[in-house]
């Protein structure tokens, strides 16, 4: 009785590690796919920032030859 009760504690107690080994599994991938999306947003703010860079360039451009926006 002594072994079988020793046996549910050990099988009890590598349980709890397994569990804990997925949720740090878990938390990790959620991580990894934050960190991708913040590097997607930053990519498209500056692909933003650039295309205004471009137009404002542009403008300059036009202003400093005398033609008037269209």
């Amino acid at each position: 009785m002594r072994a079988l009760v020793m046996a549910m504690a050990v099988l009890m107690a590598a349980g709890c590690g397994a569990e804990s080994v997925g949720t740090a599994a878990t938390a990790a991938r959620l991580q990894a796919e934050q960190a991708r999306q913040g590097k997607e947003t930053l990519d498209a703010v500056k692909a933003g920032l650039d295309a205004a860079a471009q137009t404002s360039q542009e403008r300059l451009e036009r202003a400093e030859k005398g033609e008037s926006e269209k």
